[in-house]
């Protein structure tokens, strides 16, 4: 299963595994970095983990590392330095501070590992607002019906983009991440909650009108889709990975946020990105 997973990453750049529990994400997940490195797709991959499993995914990756900073289990790839930086707090920052005290990038062919923790302190420089910031408003300003919900979007956005928040927040443009892995992304399906249309019942003229809302979109989400988003902006690829056992569960809007989050770029360019058009297309509601 493992190898299948492998397969399937490596044959298109990027994807979601959805095993089950135990069956193999984490193996499958390094094995796809490594195939990244390896092949030129990537210099500066990120792994986006839960706290709780942030020490786990370390000791796969490098080995498990005793208080003397000895390696007492061998990892999976121990050939690439392995960037520990947690939460994105003072301490996890300053291996990467020059002498000016500025953020560097992560060094080429290293592997860096945060937790959703630290994911919410990255933010994005003025020149990428300024790029994209309009373009991310517009793909997730859709469905939402009132004028006071559209600007409830606009300013949670603003915040992720880094306008108005404090200067701990770390520029992701500083970093260099070019590939981008979640585990437990299931997190990340709270994007698109609302979506509204016609149903043509089969061999009538009537139209039923439906509805469908989950609330307003979560702010993980939200950073995680621009993350993703902008990865694939810079490097003209796919590089997302998902690591979930539950990829949506509640709505079928869950199933249209988590394609988003592997590659809008390939939905749009084939019509569906969106939200109306895909449900158009591969949602039957009745």
């Amino acid at each position: 299963a493992q190898r299948e997973g492998l397969g399937f990453i490596a044959a298109n750049g990027g994807g979601c595994i959805a095993y089950d529990v135990g069956v193999g994400k984490t193996m499958t997940g390094i094995l796809s970095i490594a195939h990244a490195l390896e092949n030129g797709m990537c210099s500066r991959p990120l792994i986006v983990v839960p706290n709780q499993t942030y020490k786990n995914w370390l000791n796969e990756l490098r080995g498990v590392v005793n208080k003397k900073g000895e390696v007492t289990a061998s990892g999976i790839l121990p050939q690439y330095p392995i960037n520990d930086l947690y939460n994105l707090g003072e301490k996890f920052i300053h291996p990467l501070l020059d002498e000016e005290g500025k953020v560097q990038e992560v060094p080429t062919n290293s592997i860096s590992v945060v937790t959703y923790e630290g994911l919410k302190r990255l933010s994005f420089n003025e020149d990428t607002w300024n790029d994209v910031g309009a373009d991310f408003y517009r793909i997730l300003n859709q469905g939402l019906e009132s004028q006071k919900q559209a600007t409830k979007l606009q300013e949670k956005i603003e915040e992720l983009m880094g306008r108005g928040v404090a200067e701990s927040v770390v520029n992701i443009e500083d970093l260099g991440f070019d590939y981008l892995l979640m585990d437990e992304a299931h997190i990340m399906k709270k994007l698109f909650t609302q979506v509204k249309g016609d149903i043509n019942a089969e061999g009538s003229r009537n139209k039923t009108e439906y509805k469908i809302s989950s609330g307003t979109p979560s702010a993980i989400a939200l950073k995680g889709f621009m993350l993703a988003n902008y990865i694939q902006r810079t490097n003209k690829m796919n590089n997302i990975v998902l690591l979930t056992a539950t990829p949506f569960t509640n709505s079928p809007l869950e199933i249209f946020s988590m394609l988003t989050l592997i590659g809008y770029h390939r939905l749009n360019a084939l019509s569906l990105g969106n939200l109306q058009q895909f449900f158009n297309h591969f949602i039957q509601t009745s």
